[in-house]
């Protein structure tokens, strides 16, 4: 009995719950409210306007609320329809307004559309921007087209950019029918026109603009219905700088807020002549340049389309400079440090781009640092005397001048002296030459009785051992030597009361003849100077000595002979 009630208080229970819910259901409309959207959008139509080719039908479909109204379609003055949708047949050029009035309880409510039948092509709208897609176009290209303007004076653009407009300013070449009556374009920040070309409503005008993106500039040629073809505007700049134009747009109305007269394109073709390409490099050569030298280096790029390129280096030493002249021209230094030991010397790969808008070439070229060559005489250098008969080569000292036979090791009576210096010929880097070359001495005494003793310099060609010969052999006045193996290089290098000491000794002529002998193929072989006195009579002794390639162990620090070789560019 207990459980039979339980459940009939749960029953009870149940059935009383949905007389406790709320009831919810959609607010009534009043009386005046109605309603017109587009179908399926709900976007409320107001002055919409629709360009409509001539030959072809728009169909425009709306929805009302609520659904208790009464509908119809006004072409002008002329009711054409009572459904929801409304179809417009474009038979001839011309505009309409169509009206669409829905009526609910004696109140209304309208939407007003303006349609345009047009000629084919496109015709522009009221403060509405309209963009149509072409070719990508990054170089030389030609837009031909007609134009016609639907009024005498009206205010309506055709321009080409990138992208979609959203305002003029995205445009980047413009003709404009102004409301002044005439046409122009848009010359960089403002609108310019180079000859006076008037227009009318109807008249057609066919337009050709000739349009480099690459420098962007444009050209634009108008013939008038019925006349001759006429410049508009001569190389004008972009109103936006673009490296590539996609689509034109058209528009009317400078934001004025009434009908001021539209304009129809057709006709539009696009002919591109060339699409921009990478910038072209000018091959660079790879170079040598010696620590203390001045490398120049000029370089140059040309863009397929005359366009601008500026320059970016990579791997410039720190001993480099370049400048970009701005005009498709650069020029680098390279000043190594010539007094640092060698602390610029090695191979430096240096990346040159060129950079148009969009593209990017590059090249790399070396640079080489090579060191000042100092090469240390060979320890078969000899002195030679005159009977003629080479003293050991293994000496210490090499000894120039007239000396007492007793002074000598082996006394064979009165002897005049000289030295002969094997320098082996060093292999020198393509597009170099010795600009400069000294021979570096330890002159470890010098002894004169006679000042008017002096030493002479000369040169014997190349062998292939560093062995010296008895025909090296020479004292006598300066360039009389018959030995044609032998060129004289400088008279008096040396005069006869030097002190002793570290020297240096710029030969006049010692440059152009190691030149000369690496040009004969001596490279790896031996060329011999000789140090000589400049005469036989002389009435006294008169001695030179000079450290010689053998090291001296009671003097560890005097200098070898060395020959001194600077570096340059070989002449072209």
């Amino acid at each position: 009995m207990k459980a039979k009630n339980i459940l009939f208080g749960l029953l009870s229970l149940l059935l009383m719950i949905p007389a406790c819910k709320e009831e919810y259901s959609n607010p009534e409309f009043a009386p005046d409210e109605i309603y017109i959207y587009y179908y399926g959008s709900g976007e409320r139509p107001n002055w919409k306007e629709y360009n409509v080719t001539v030959g072809e039908s728009l169909t425009i479909h709306l929805q009302v609320s609520p659904k208790d109204a009464t509908y119809k379609w006004v072409l002008n003055d002329t009711e054409v329809g009572s459904e929801l949708q409304y179809t417009y047949e474009a038979v001839e050029e011309r505009s309409d307004r169509l009206y669409f009035i829905a009526t609910r309880n004696q109140y209304s409510d309208t939407a007003v559309f303006k349609i345009n039948a047009n000629l084919p092509g496109e015709t522009s709208l009221l403060n509405q921007w309209q963009s149509f897609e072409i070719e990508n176009q990054t170089g030389e290209f030609i837009a031909e087209f007609d134009m016609v303007a639907s009024m005498d004076s009206i205010d309506a653009v055709t321009g080409f950019l990138k992208g979609i407009s959203t305002g003029f300013g995205d445009l980047s070449c413009i003709v404009r029918f102004t409301k002044d009556g005439r046409l122009d374009a848009r010359n960089g920040g403002s609108y310019e026109y180079d000859a006076d070309i008037p227009y009318s409503a109807g008249q057609n005008m066919h337009v050709r603009m000739e349009i480099n993106v690459g420098t962007n500039t444009y050209d634009v040629y108008v013939t008038p219905e019925g006349g001759s073809e006429i410049q508009l505007a001569d190389d004008y700049g972009f109103r936006r700088s673009n490296i590539a134009l996609d689509h034109w747009a058209i528009i009317y109305g400078d934001w004025q807020p009434v009908n001021v007269g539209s304009h129809r394109i057709s006709n539009m073709t696009i002919t591109t002549i060339s699409q921009n390409e990478a910038p072209i490099i000018a091959p660079i050569p790879n170079y040598t340049v010696t620590g203390g030298g001045v490398l120049e280096v000029e370089v140059q790029a040309t863009d397929p389309l005359g366009e601008g390129i500026a320059f970016e280096v990579e791997g410039l030493p720190r001993f480099a400079t370049f400048n970009d002249n701005g005009d498709g021209t650069g020029t680098f230094v390279f000043k190594p440090y010539g007094d640092c030991g060698g602390c610029d010397d090695g191979d430096y790969n240096i990346i040159l781009s060129a950079v148009n808008r969009l593209h990017t070439t590059t090249d790399t070229f070396m640079v080489s640092v090579a060191s000042i060559y100092q090469i240390i005489a060979s320890i078969n250098d000899a002195h030679i005397y005159d009977k003629p008969r080479l003293v050991d080569p293994n000496q210490v000292e090499l000894v120039a001048g007239k000396m007492d036979p007793t002074w000598l090791p082996d006394y064979e009576g009165v002897s005049s002296l000289c030295m002969v210096l094997p320098f082996e010929v060093p292999e020198i880097p393509a597009g170099m030459k010795i600009i400069n070359a000294e021979l570096k001495l330890q002159v470890t005494a010098s002894t004169s009785w006679d000042s008017n003793t002096n030493y002479d310099l000369y040169g014997i060609s190349a062998r292939d051992a560093d062995s010296v010969l008895p025909s090296d052999f020479f004292t006598g006045v300066y360039d009389t030597d018959t030995n044609a193996d032998v060129t004289a290089l400088q008279a008096a290098m040396i005069n006869g009361a030097e002190p002793v000491g570290e020297h240096t000794y710029g030969a006049t002529g010692l440059e152009a003849f190691i030149n000369d002998q690496i040009q004969n193929g001596a490279t790896g072989k031996y060329v011999f100077l000789r140090i000589n006195p400049d005469r036989l009579d002389q009435p006294t002794w008169s001695t030179l000595k000079i450290q010689s390639a053998n090291g001296d162990n009671n003097n560890p620090d005097y200098v070898k002979p060395t020959l001194v070789l600077y570096l340059g560019q070989a002449d072209n």
